[in-house]
C-alpha cells in the first residue's frame, strides 16, 4: 500500500513539472502564466509586453503595456514600452501609427523617471 502512496505521489508531482514546462516553454508563456496568477501586477503586464515587442508582436507589447499604465499611471516604463511601440509602427509603416500617442507616452516616461530619479541628472 505504501508503495502505490509513493508510485501515486511521484507520478502526480511529474505530471506537474511536465504541465509547468510547457507553460514556461518561453518567455511570453512563462509571463503570461505569471499574470493569470497575478492579474493586478504591472510590472508583470509590462515584461509581457517587452517580450512581445521583442517578437514584433506591437498588437500584443501595446495591449499589455496600456494594461500595466492602466494598473499604475505612474509606471514610467509601461508608458515607455508605449512609445516604442508607436516608433516600431512608424518604421514598419503601419496605418494604425500615431505619431502623437507615441510622443506622449514617451514623454510621459521622462518626466515620470526623473521625478523617481531615475535619470541621474
Amino acid at each position: 500500500c505504501l508503495r502505490l502512496t509513493v508510485a501515486v505521489c511521484v507520478g502526480l508531482l511529474a505530471h506537474r513539472t511536465w504541465t509547468r514546462n510547457y507553460e514556461w516553454n518561453d518567455g511570453a508563456a512563462l509571463y503570461l502564466s505569471s499574470l493569470q496568477a497575478v492579474p493586478r501586477n504591472e510590472k508583470l503586464a509590462d515584461l509581457l509586453a517587452v517580450r512581445l515587442l521583442n517578437t514584433n508582436d506591437r498588437t500584443g507589447a501595446e495591449k499589455y503595456a496600456r494594461r500595466a499604465v492602466q494598473l499604475n499611471p505612474s509606471y514610467w516604463h509601461a508608458h515607455a514600452v508605449l512609445g516604442q511601440v508607436a516608433n516600431e509602427r512608424r518604421h514598419a509603416a503601419d496605418l494604425s501609427f500615431n505619431w502623437l500617442d507615441g510622443l506622449t507616452h514617451m514623454e510621459t516616461a521622462l518626466m515620470l523617471a526623473e521625478q523617481q530619479g531615475l535619470l541621474g541628472l
